[in-house]
């Protein structure tokens, strides 16, 4: 059982780089171009139309208005951990749909 709680747990370590790593990379590398920026918010913005009805919403309110996970759980009536896996998969649906 060790074995394996230390082998989670270096899993979500690795996990949690990644994604901050993705996270940062429009940081580490910011558009210049006003075109290439426009572009790339009209297209999320397609992205986001595209998403699930419950990820569009959880995505909408934890990145776009603010929202804590405990404000969008009042918001919407959906379990946590629902919030928590609807924002979790609409973020990869997002980056699925903008790298294609």
């Amino acid at each position: 059982m060790q074995l394996r709680s230390k082998s989670q747990q270096q899993q979500q370590r690795q996990q949690d780089i990644s994604e901050s790593f993705v996270e940062n990379s429009l940081v580490m590398h910011p558009v210049h171009d006003n075109e290439e920026m426009e572009s790339d918010l009209s297209k999320l913005k397609e992205c986001i139309e595209r998403l699930k009805a419950e990820q569009k919403t959880c995505v909408r309110l934890f990145y776009l208005e603010k929202k804590t996970y405990v404000e969008i759980v009042e918001a919407t009536n959906f379990d946590l951990k629902k919030v928590k896996s609807y924002i979790q998969n609409g973020k990869r649906n997002l980056k699925l749909c903008m790298t294609n």
